[in-house]
């Protein structure tokens, strides 16, 4: 696999930052050329001519199952307003340059973490799996403030600007609260930067103002459980359901690829 990523930072040192800071911003990690690529790509998969492809409302994609489809969803209510699409591994990637960016990404987080480098990118017992997720968040797009988990531990995140602050949305965009004070992360990233930063601090996106349409785009190496028994759609609507009432009753939140945790 050729190498996409260049990172001169130590996997511990972006570690201990993040521990220390709540969040790290490596500049010219991706070849611009490269990303201006995946940009071009990501911008027409993302536009007008295409939301009809985003019918699926399930955009946090609970009760995941290995062999599932790559597939997009979108919603739009007073907590979030998104478009989303994921790549899962065992499917072809419908954009090459982007997956090879995420899995990349993914590897060096698992130095980070003091994993084995290919960690996730095999099914084990663990039941967990990396795969690629990339979000858009159009004009007026938002995201609700949240933690990811309701765990102490740090929660390692990490995501790539497809687009830009400044050039394709004005206002708004991905903050991080540390000390009740937001830090506006997207303010500070550049075309090439990666973003690391401790899911488990409050975070959200601010409203996005973009008079080009086209907003915030941005890449997500993630990691998560996988079921491995392949549930009916009805009977996954109805655990969504369930999931959902739940988090609205704060009783509890959803599993989340627990190696992803700073130990």
């Amino acid at each position: 696999m050729k190498n996409m990523l260049k990172i001169k930072e130590s996997p511990s040192k972006v570690l201990n930052t993040i521990q220390e800071d709540g969040f790290l911003i490596i500049d010219n990690c991706i070849n611009l050329e490269i990303l201006d690529e995946i940009q071009n790509f990501w911008i027409d998969f993302f536009s007008e001519k295409n939301k009809k492809f985003f019918k699926s409302r399930n955009i946090h994609s609970y009760w995941q199952t290995l062999g599932d489809l790559n597939f997009s969803s979108s919603r739009n209510d007073k907590s979030v307003y998104i478009l989303r699409n994921r790549q899962y591994l065992w499917n072809k990637p419908i954009n090459e340059l982007t997956t090879l960016i995420s899995n990349q990404i993914n590897e060096y987080r698992n130095l980070m973490l003091g994993l084995p480098k290919e960690f996730g990118f095999m099914f084990s017992e663990s039941e967990e799996a990396n795969f690629t997720q990339v979000n858009c968040y159009p004009d007026g797009g938002h995201l609700f403030e949240h933690a990811d988990t309701a765990r102490s531990e740090v929660l390692i995140n990490c995501m790539f600007g497809i687009t830009h602050k400044g050039t394709h949305f004005e206002k708004g965009g991905l903050y991080l609260k540390k000390n009740d004070k937001k830090i506006y992360l997207d303010d500070y990233a550049k075309p090439g930067s990666i973003i690391f930063f401790d899911g488990n601090l409050k975070h959200g996106v601010d409203k996005i103002e973009a008079k080009s349409g086209i907003g915030r785009i941005a890449g997500y190496p993630q990691r998560q459980f996988f079921h491995r028994v392949n549930y009916p759609n009805y009977l996954k609507i109805f655990k969504q359901a369930q999931v959902s009432i739940r988090k609205k009753l704060n009783l509890s939140k959803p599993l989340q690829g627990n190696s992803s945790f700073v130990k």
